[in-house]
């Protein structure tokens, strides 16, 4: 018997708030403007965002942040991420934790039998580690794109500098 999933528990900001606490010593509530807490900040937001069904005002207000604030970090995650290594890893431990606690968070548009088998449960592991896995390939991928228009210019500054 196939079901749609409606009823999905979908965690909150203090749910993210306390996985992410556990993988990093930074405080994201605190406002100084320091690029290592900023950074962390992104990453949070960006898990909220993605896992969580808050709007982005509610969002910035647990933060002591404006709105656009929030719209920023999501829009430079991929930047902010490529220069921290260390707010990256917290980002994937706790991105693997709430896929982990949540093993529903990214089927709610799927079809599933409601049933305790082995072959249930191991869809649902399978999807969350094809959901992690593309997290990971889609920030390559922008990564790759910022690369290759980086080469690009220089490659034009270098064409212009030969001319003169």
């Amino acid at each position: 018997m196939n079901k749609q999933i409606t009823n999905v528990h979908v965690p909150s900001i203090l749910d993210v708030h306390q996985i992410y606490k556990k993988y990093t010593q930074v405080d994201i509530l605190d406002s100084r403007r320091i690029r290592n807490i900023v950074d962390h900040r992104c990453m949070f937001v960006n898990l909220c965002v993605t896992y969580t069904k808050t709007s982005y005002a509610k969002l910035g207000k647990y933060l002591g942040k404006d709105h656009s604030s929030i719209v920023h970090y999501t829009k430079n995650f991929e930047s902010m991420a490529k220069y921290n290594k260390d707010a990256m890893k917290s980002f994937v431990k706790t991105e693997l934790e709430l896929l982990q606690k949540y093993p529903l968070i990214m089927s709610k548009y799927r079809e599933y039998e409601f049933s305790d088998n082995n072959e249930e449960k191991e869809k649902r592991r399978f999807l969350r580690i094809i959901h992690a896995n593309n997290v990971k390939i889609n920030f390559y991928k922008g990564y790759a794109k910022k690369l290759e228009s980086r080469l690009k210019k220089l490659k034009y500054e270098r064409k212009l500098y030969q001319s003169q």
